[in-house]
């Protein structure tokens, strides 16, 4: 979020006869407000409803966190630290994802597929050569906003983010071994969730956000780092998990 404030993105050129850049500027199928508030909300929901049933079923043995229960003298209870810890580490993974989504963007600042409608570069194609690289050029956008917007597209922060959260419930869910009852229950809700967030990631092409590649770097960002937050940093969840 920094970077919003105070960056820059690199400041890429274009071909006059570069198609790909000349898609129209459609409304967003998710927007960011839905995408953040979702991709927070959903998890910590999920995380909690978990937490309270893994306490209240006794799923998991009090011995494994005798030693958290005790803060400056003062008993904890034991659900209270699992959501602490479980909660914790999923924003500190949403906060890297973010961070290295943003990086990526402002390094290569590649140009929106929507991008000539939103920026309207101040540039006659029609009085230069089609394989002649404009660099030096103005949006005629007067939205400082739009117009920077257009060359932060790779990669898909709406990828990235909504992989990230996916996976790592996915994994939540795996290490907490839940619904034992029925075998498909949790199968079925880890791959609702994964659709969730296929169906995220498809829209941002299909709404001429981001070209193809940018959503599957985003896709391959999102779940590394969902992945290595819980195998590798969450080792509260990495005792329970079940293969």
């Amino acid at each position: 979020m920094v970077l919003y404030v105070v960056g820059e993105p690199y400041a890429r050129g274009f071909f006059c006869d570069d198609e790909t850049l000349r898609y129209p500027d459609v409304p967003s199928t998710v927007s960011n407000k839905a995408l953040y508030l979702g991709g927070i909300l959903i998890p910590v929901f999920v995380i909690t409803a978990v937490e309270v049933y893994c306490h209240l079923t006794n799923r998991i043995p009090l011995d494994s966190t005798s030693s958290l229960h005790r803060i400056s003298g003062m008993k904890i209870s034991p659900l209270l630290v699992r959501l602490v810890v479980s909660l914790r580490y999923f924003l500190f993974g949403a906060c890297i994802s973010q961070f290295v989504t943003d990086v990526a963007k402002y390094t290569i600042g590649r140009l929106r597929p929507h991008f000539w409608a939103v920026c309207v570069p101040n540039i006659d194609c029609s009085k230069v050569e089609p394989q002649f690289y404009v660099s030096n050029y103005t949006c005629l956008n007067p939205s400082w906003f739009d117009s920077r917007e257009t060359k932060l597209s790779f990669l898909s922060g709406h990828a990235s983010f909504s992989f990230y959260g996916a996976v790592y419930l996915v994994m939540f869910l795996q290490c907490r071994d839940l619904l034992r009852l029925s075998k498909l229950a949790r199968p079925v809700i880890q791959t609702l969730l994964l659709m969730l967030a296929w169906f995220t990631a498809l829209t941002r092409v299909s709404d001429y956000k981001h070209h193809p590649t940018d959503v599957g770097a985003g896709i391959a960002v999102g779940a590394i780092v969902g992945f290595v937050t819980v195998s590798c940093l969450s080792v509260w969840l990495s005792l329970y998990l079940v293969l």
